[in-house]
């Protein structure tokens, strides 16, 4: 039994508590029993604490310099946990960082364009006018939320991409099909013309790009114009690559299966290059990017076609369902992460951009 009096039991707890560093971190006080005494005695490194106002934090805690972990005392003598904080925000950052989530997430949002787009244009018989109208509408509305916006906001920035697929999808059918529903190329200008148009359209953005001075590396991009770019490349790359993906499933006697085959081939092509060579990996960044929309389009006809043109007959209701529903669960996802890291006023510069 121990023969420490109440007083020294209160003095022993008062010894976990914590005291500034002089270099601003914080260091625990020390505690031992001498060889030959019973009684729990203290010792503490001697310092000056600075005051409130030359620690120029409200909290009482000074500023380290270096990196440090704060601890608190547990239960149980000697037993201290770390207390860790969320990374913060890249403040000024509105698009989001490049990883194995963001690309599931464009692969889900690029296929939801093809089906969505061909339930509206073809499955409702709305045309392809009508539909392509329809759908940068609504990408124009959300891209000015977007460009609003003064930091990334996960369900925004997924809304825009979504739409440039949709609206990609459309007017790629209305350059090469024609206005009405038809999947025939006998009123449009049909895949190679209609390719050729959205090449030169995508590399005149790019050129504007090169000498407007701003980055291709989007996890750089920090100003409206450069801002503007990007999404512009978007715009056209998703419409591009729904060509390319419905020449590849139509026209090259490849199928819905082999043309999603081919391009999810050349996909990992890209990636082994990316880890084993020295290329440059905005150029990488931008390929692999361009060609998730023919593997949407290849992948999103070969779930929704009926099982007589070759696909597996899900159809398009179904299959937009479904990659909706992993669309929103992903952004679900990204929102609780990014909030976790971000001040608690977000949701209010999320409402002053849409409004």
């Amino acid at each position: 039994m121990s023969n420490t009096t109440p007083t020294a039991r209160a003095e022993t707890r008062a010894d976990r508590i914590r005291t500034p560093h002089r270099d601003g971190c914080v260091q625990r006080r020390n505690r031992f029993t001498h060889p030959s005494s019973t009684t729990t005695t203290t010792t503490t490194t001697t310092t000056t604490r600075p005051s409130r106002s030359q620690r120029g934090l409200s909290d009482g805690r000074a500023e380290c310099h270096r990196p440090c972990v704060e601890t608190v005392a547990g239960s149980r003598p000697g037993k201290d946990y770390p207390v860790t904080n969320p990374a913060p925000a890249r403040a000024g950052y509105k698009l989001p960082q490049v990883t194995a989530l963001f690309w599931v997430l464009k692969i889900a949002a690029t296929t939801l364009g093809e089906t969505g787009g061909d339930l509206l244009a073809q499955t409702l018989k709305l045309g392809y006018a009508a539909a392509s109208l329809l759908f940068l509408a609504i990408f124009v509305v959300s891209l000015i939320a977007q460009l609003r916006a003064r930091r990334f906001h996960p369900a925004l920035y997924w809304t825009v991409i979504a739409a440039t697929s949709t609206a990609g999808t459309t007017m790629s059918d209305l350059i090469n099909r024609g206005p009405g529903s038809d999947t025939s190329t006998d009123g449009g200008l049909g895949y190679g013309a209609g390719a050729a148009l959205l090449i030169s359209g995508l590399a005149i953005v790019f050129v504007i790009w090169r000498f407007s001075g701003q980055t291709y590396d989007v996890s750089n991009i920090r100003t409206l114009r450069g801002e503007m770019l990007y999404w512009a490349a978007i715009l056209l790359s998703n419409t591009l690559g729904t060509s390319l993906g419905d020449y590849l499933s139509d026209s090259s006697g490849l199928g819905y299966g082999g043309g999603a085959a081919l391009i999810g081939t050349i996909m990992v092509v890209i990636l082994l290059v990316h880890y084993f060579t020295p290329i440059s990996g905005v150029v990488l960044f931008w390929m692999a990017f361009i060609l998730t929309r023919p593997l949407g389009a290849t992948a999103g006809d070969l779930l929704s076609k009926s099982h007589s043109s070759g696909g597996l007959g899900f159809g398009t209701y179904g299959t937009s369902a479904v990659l909706l529903a992993i669309l929103v669960a992903g952004i679900a996802y990204s929102h609780a992460k990014a909030a976790r890291a971000t001040p608690e006023n977000s949701d209010d510069d999320l409402v002053r951009a849409i409004e």
